[in-house]
């Protein structure tokens, strides 16, 4: 029986290292459990599962193919909860490496199976993590439709609801509400419980933002430095570059840029024509306004009517 156990054992572990973002150990974790031959085809599926979104997260290629595969065999097997998480893992997980085009077609198929299935009631993890691409995107209209009456419900899952709240706190803060650094505070100590870093770095970076946009310079070092600290340490690329950004704002002090996803590191590093060419690729224009900022008059000029056009006043106000 305890030997019958084990690939649950390492499937469940690689699931912990992964929503941890320890990408290397999740991967390792997830090959000792597929390497038994003693599993059910529930615990190789969550193994299956477990290795494509590591390897996803890391942006090798093999990722998206195992877990396109593990949906094949969810399928298969008619075991439709899976496929229903399967596509939401892909739609978040290629949320987060902010490869859009790819991620937005999974959610919606998550959330269209969700319809079928009625397997997540509140259909909240695929809805909050649509709104929270839209977000980046620049689409925010979109985004608070998707948490109209989503943002701040209790039936939400904790996981949702933080990736829901911080989306849509930021979206607010953007647009200038007067709210929306509340919104982000409300959720502050549901991130800190949840202590991990797919939740804590979007959140952290509202606040240095939040802070900014305040003319509170001086609180955005301390806003970051625990997250940034952290990231640093996993080698969470979009992470460091984000956070990195703000304390480079904050302090004028580059932290080490070797791991950071490469627009943020040109942005901080002063590159800022080739940060706004691959926000405007990424199809982040807030982010390609935010690297123009940096250019001179005519480049600022710029930013301010793309600022304008995606109704992010706020920040177009301080560049003015």
């Amino acid at each position: 029986g305890q030997l019958a156990g084990m690939g649950e054992v390492f499937a469940t572990a690689s699931g912990f290292a992964m929503l941890e973002r320890r990408l290397a150990e999740a991967v390792e974790l997830a090959q000792l459990a597929l390497n038994r031959d003693d599993n059910d085809a529930r615990i190789q599926l969550r193994a299956q599962t477990g290795l494509g979104t590591a390897l996803m997260m890391r942006d090798d290629p093999e990722g998206v193919r195992t877990l396109l595969g593990a949906i094949q065999s969810a399928e298969r097997l008619g075991m439709p909860e899976y496929v229903y998480w399967i596509y939401t893992n892909l739609g978040s997980g290629l949320g987060e490496r902010r490869r859009y085009d790819e991620a937005v077609p999974y959610l919606h198929e998550a959330i269209e199976i969700n319809g079928r299935w009625d397997i997540d009631p509140w259909d909240d993890y695929g809805t909050a993590w649509l709104a929270r691409v839209y977000f980046e995107q620049a689409r925010y209209p979109e985004a608070a439709l998707q948490l109209t009456g989503r943002g701040q419900t209790r039936t939400m899952s904790p996981e949702a609801r933080v990736t829901a709240s911080t989306a849509l706190g930021r979206l607010a803060v953007r647009r200038g509400d007067p709210d929306g650094i509340r919104r982000l505070e409300e959720i502050g100590e549901l991130v800190s419980s949840l202590d991990l870093m797919q939740r804590s770095w979007p959140w952290a970076a509202g606040m240095a933002e939040a802070a900014f946009l305040k003319g509170r310079n001086g609180d955005i070092e301390a806003i970051v430095h625990d997250p940034l600290e952290r990231a640093l340490e996993l080698k969470l690329d979009w992470a460091i570059g984000e956070l990195a950004y703000w304390h480079w704002i904050a302090t004028g002090n580059a932290v080490d840029l070797k791991d950071a996803a490469q627009p943020y590191r040109d942005m901080v590093r002063g590159e800022w024509a080739a940060a706004a060419a691959a926000w405007a690729t990424i199809g982040c224009p807030y982010e390609e306004a935010q690297s123009l900022a940096l250019g001179g008059p005519t480049e600022q000029l710029r930013a301010v009517s793309i600022l304008h056009e995606i109704d992010a006043t706020p920040l177009a106000a301080v560049l003015k």
